[in-house]
């Protein structure tokens, strides 16, 4: 489910990010019946549903047909009911958007995870990016990319004056996912360096963590 995106003006504060807004594609779906589409916040352990009646245009752009929270206005603030149901979220660093569209009958569900601002790095071929699964880094995913199949990797943690070091296995892709906890047992805020090195490369990020 492709998901077009653009940035608003809106400004952000100490608990939120800036504001990106997405309008949803579903390619190959049926363009009679209805759908519902869904928001799956990182503060959330559920989907909730945005709205309901949404229908596809003949390009398969969900448009408004139904009642939509907060209104069924597309990204020119028209009221039309011809509009693009248009999502809006505010999500911080590492943080992922995530989107669903479910038809009315149940049959058929599509899905998208966006990181609007992720943190990544690169270094000779490979790539790392941290995840963001739960508001204030208590749990983040690392995700690296581009080693060597079936490679033993070093990651390591710094946080601090704490400092960890475990082998991980490449799978059969070059890929190592691993999740990891920054958080620290009486302190507010921090940040925790991650590097995942390989027989090639070795890149680095710094994952910030504890409450905006």
């Amino acid at each position: 489910m492709p998901a077009n995106s653009y940035q608003t003006g809106s400004p952000k504060d100490a608990h939120f990010g800036p504001s990106v807004g997405y309008n949803l594609r579903v390619d190959g779906g049926a363009k009679e019946g209805t759908w519902t589409v869904l928001q799956w916040p990182v503060t959330q352990m559920t989907p909730t549903p945005m709205g309901h009646g949404v229908t596809l245009d003949g390009h398969g752009t969900a448009v408004c047909s139904g009642s939509i929270r907060g209104g069924c206005k597309g990204v020119n603030g028209d009221d039309s009911q011809k509009n693009p149901v248009e999502a809006k979220e505010r999500p911080l660093p590492g943080e992922p958007v995530r989107l669903g569209m479910v038809s009315s009958d149940g049959a058929v569900k599509v899905y998208a995870e966006i990181v609007p601002f992720p943190i990544d790095a690169k270094n000779k071929g490979c790539k790392v990016q941290s995840i963001v699964l739960t508001r204030g880094s208590g749990v983040v995913l690392m995700e690296g990319t581009g080693f060597a199949p079936g490679e033993d990797v070093l990651l390591s943690e710094k946080n601090g004056k704490d400092e960890k070091t475990e082998t991980v296995k490449a799978d059969d892709k070059g890929s190592v996912i691993k999740p990891i906890f920054p958080r620290v047992h009486g302190e507010e805020r921090g940040e925790m360096k991650v590097t995942v090195k390989g027989g090639k490369c070795s890149p680095s990020v710094n994952v910030p963590w504890g409450q905006p």
